[in-house]
Parts: structure tokens; sequence; C-alpha cells
């Protein structure tokens, strides 16, 4: 993969996250204008599942909304596409640290490996 592609693929999860971030305040609007995360959104109630597994303390509506944004467009990835998940997992951590709060990086670095980990002990 070339550099040119992982910095497209980058954008477009950064992309997806400021919908996902966006859509979170309104989430009642139509999708029309929020088109790439449409297939997250179909399948949030599965997505928000497995988030509340593996951070069990809270109800989604206590996360921080760039947060839960960005373990929405990585658990999508992760459940249902074939993008390495180990790409996916670095990048939402590289995401959170960036964008999010100054303990972001730890707590999706937590919800996303505890989930990789009880997925591949399953596969076994």
């Amino acid at each position: 993969m070339s550099p040119a592609d992982s910095d497209t693929r980058r954008q477009s999860r950064l992309e997806r996250v400021h919908s996902l971030y966006a859509w979170s305040f309104q989430p009642d609007i139509k999708l029309k204008q929020f088109k790439t995360i449409k297939p997250i959104v179909n399948k949030i109630e599965l997505i928000d599942q497995e988030i509340l597994t593996f951070a069990p303390k809270r109800t989604i509506a206590e996360f921080n909304k760039l947060d839960l944004a960005i373990l929405r467009q990585a658990l999508y990835e992760l459940m249902y596409t074939k993008t390495p998940p180990l790409v996916v997992i670095d990048e939402a951590i590289e995401i959170a640290k960036e964008y999010g709060s100054e303990h972001s990086g730890q707590f999706v670095n937590g919800v996303l490996g505890s989930y990789w980990d009880k997925k591949r002990s399953l596969e076994k």
C-alpha cells in the first residue's frame, strides 16, 4: 500500500468520524447529508451493543461524543469489512489521540483491543 492510499483511507475515516460526531447531535435528521455513514447508522444498535460489552460502566448517552464516533466507525470496519484489524485499531487510536481528550487514546485502545481479543479467541 502506498502512502497516498494510506492518506486517502485516513481521510475517509476522519470524514466518517466527523459525520458520526455531527449526527450524534441530531440523530433524527435524514441521512441524505450523511451518505458516508448510512451503513454505520443502519448497524448502530449492534455496534453500540459491542461498545457496551467492553465499556459496561456507562450508557451510550454518557460517552464523550467524539470517542463514541471513533468507536462506532472502527467497530463498523472491524465487524463488517475486510480491512486488516490492526490497521483499523491503530488508526482509531491515532485519531483519538489527535482529536480526542487526554484519555481518548487509552479508552479507544481498551475497547477495541478487548473486542479484538474476544473475537480472536472465538475464532480459535
